[in-house]
């Protein structure tokens, strides 16, 4: 549907934008509303752009006139009716260069319902994460409580997200300049805890059993979800450090608030991610796509040799932050969240207490066997004053069950016996 086929001015369109609130069938009402939003499109195309005087429809001066009095009263008839549509064209476009009526047009049609939101993508299909969308199906949504799909990561759980093209059709509907016009990409209207819900339903993630009706694709879902995280760990990050902000991005209502007012929302940020195993990111070491972690968990190291083999021997007690995130998001790990920037030795230590309490009275097994030779040899070479002091230390016996270390003996000539019982434990 083309403007120049359906040329209307700014109070024609609120009113036909008004109609659709009072249609009973939706489907219409949605064809209805794709089509006014091509429509707004068009208009405002033609509203940016400088108005012009073609000869052919806009020229109305005297030597115009002069000439068609020379020509015959049939041909005259003949283009009356062209007159009178160029002329009904050339005052609608004058119109819609009205700042006044624009302006009055685009606040009026935000609290008119008449914008389709997105429906769940395929990405997060099987899963349990909420997509606000689907609590609205065959729902209008007025432009006020919509926001554009350019933010769709960071606030799919909490706001409606406007349908940007049609359903199976790479057309867009509702383009940049229609978002700014309906207001769909006002920052403002987001606030933290629309982020911090959103990460914490992320938190609560899981697959869903369906009945198959429904596909679950691990790889596209767990891509989703890692984009998902890093935008909104983007968004916290630079809330809270202004100097991190970039004008063309977002408003961030952080810029309004005092040092004071700041400086609390960022240990309650710090309390939220306290009580949550919210940092996601993926672990090549690991089977599994993605992991879940607790800020105690997290370790942040310079990038040597050392402090590699450190954290590769520890897990899944401490993770060293990923070099490819460490430069992107220092201000968010370290001085936000204040993770640990290196080890000491009670961190190993709190690593055998731990141990014990899980096996109890138990064998342990093999890869906390090795994690565990792991730790006292990092004691050895690098805490070597750990020993001299009263802290319990476990051992495995030749059973392999942690005992504290005054309780055991180690005789030389039984080297050999143990490593054939080891070897029967796996």
């Amino acid at each position: 549907m083309k403007c120049d086929d359906n040329l209307v001015t700014w109070p024609e369109l609120v009113e036909r934008c008004e109609s659709i609130q009072r249609m009973r069938d939706y489907d219409l009402a949605h064809e209805r509303s794709l089509a006014l939003l091509q429509i707004l499109n068009d208009m405002l195309t033609m509203s940016n752009s400088n108005p012009t005087r073609t000869f052919d429809e806009n020229d109305d001066s005297s030597d115009r006139r002069a000439r068609h009095s020379t020509s015959s009263s049939r041909e005259k008839s003949t283009h009356m009716n062209t007159s009178n549509s160029s002329s009904s064209i050339l005052n609608t476009h004058e119109a819609l260069h009205d700042k006044e009526a624009r302006t009055r047009a685009s606040l009026q049609l935000r609290e008119l319902a008449f914008i389709p939101i997105k429906s769940r993508p395929q990405e997060l299909n099987g899963i349990n994460l909420i997509w606000m969308g689907d609590k609205y199906s065959n729902r209008l949504f007025k432009p006020k409580d919509v926001l554009s799909q350019q933010y769709e990561q960071l606030i799919c759980s909490t706001w409606p997200i406007a349908e940007q093209s049609k359903l199976n059709q790479e057309q867009i509907i509702i383009t940049k300049q229609v978002e700014h016009f309906l207001a769909l990409d006002d920052t403002t209207k987001i606030e933290l805890k629309d982020i911090l819900k959103q990460l914490d339903e992320i938190s609560k993630l899981s697959i869903v059993n369906n009945s198959g009706t429904v596909t679950y694709n691990h790889q596209a879902t767990s891509k989703y979800i890692l984009d998902m995280s890093y935008a909104i760990y983007d968004y916290i990050q630079s809330f809270c450090f202004l100097h991190l902000q970039k004008s063309n991005e977002f408003e961030y209502r952080s810029s309004a608030m005092s040092s004071n007012q700041l400086e609390q929302t960022m240990r309650d940020i710090r309390e939220f991610f306290s009580q949550r195993r919210l940092i996601y990111f993926t672990d090549p070491s690991s089977t599994d796509t993605y992991l879940f972690l607790s800020v105690s968990q997290l370790l942040w190291q310079s990038p040597t040799r050392l402090s590699t083999k450190i954290s590769n021997h520890l897990k899944p007690y401490y993770y060293s932050i990923p070099t490819s995130l460490q430069k992107e998001y220092k201000h968010f790990f370290l001085d936000l969240l204040q993770i640990k920037s290196q080890l000491d030795g009670k961190d190993l230590l709190n690593i055998i207490e731990q141990i014990k309490k899980k096996y109890g009275t138990k064998p342990i097994d093999k890869d906390d066997l090795n994690l565990l030779q792991n730790i006292y040899t990092l004691l050895i070479e690098q805490y070597s004053n750990v020993f001299h002091t009263n802290i319990q230390l476990y051992l495995p016996n030749v059973d392999c069950v942690l005992q504290p270390g005054s309780n055991l003996f180690f005789y030389p000539f039984e080297r050999e016996q143990i490593c054939k019982w080891k070897n029967a434990l796996y």
